[in-house]
């Protein structure tokens, strides 16, 4: 498609150079130049968000001994995550929540407390809807491991009747 437009654009141009003076020309070149690689940009950033959302994104949760500890949480537990920008200690602060304990511990955010290979609250924040899911993968100590679920296993969730996303 784009191959296509660029040859058509050649031919106007051509066309043009006929007809108009050169310095007309360039400006009108110019322009759609510039047109183009709006055009194109645009559809590539619209292609690596559509992309991103499907891509495997782990991050790590700690803080759960401020709340109910870590006994709560299970290997493929529903999380949910609700993102607090009125937090007083960290304004990309994104809390868990589970469905029986409420909230129960938050993303991690610092370069000492997030797991190599995962995003902290700062990388999520922006990746993520204001709420959003996820599932526990790992749990190493006191710190868990989760994925953010892809919308394909967010709508095979809601769809089952007894899953926790019904209820968070």
């Amino acid at each position: 498609m784009r191959l296509y437009l660029f040859f058509i654009f050649l031919l106007i141009f051509n066309i043009l150079l006929i007809y108009i003076n050169w310095n007309k020309l360039m400006v009108i070149f110019i322009y759609f130049l510039f047109q183009i690689i709006s055009y194109t940009t645009k559809k590539i950033h619209q292609m690596e968000v559509t992309s991103m959302k499907e891509e495997q994104i782990y991050f790590t949760i700690n803080a759960v001994n401020m709340f109910h500890g870590i006994k709560p949480f299970k290997i493929g537990t529903i999380v949910k995550l609700v993102k607090e920008p009125e937090n007083d200690y960290d304004m990309e602060a994104i809390r868990v929540e589970l469905r029986y304990a409420g909230k129960s511990g938050y993303v991690a955010n610092s370069v000492k407390t997030v797991a190599k290979g995962t995003y902290s609250a700062g990388r999520l924040y922006d990746k993520i809807l204001e709420q959003d899911y996820g599932k526990i993968i790992f749990i190493i100590g006191d710190t868990l491991i989760a994925k953010i679920l892809t919308k394909n296993e967010l709508e095979k969730e809601k769809i089952n009747p007894d899953s926790d996303i019904n209820y968070i």
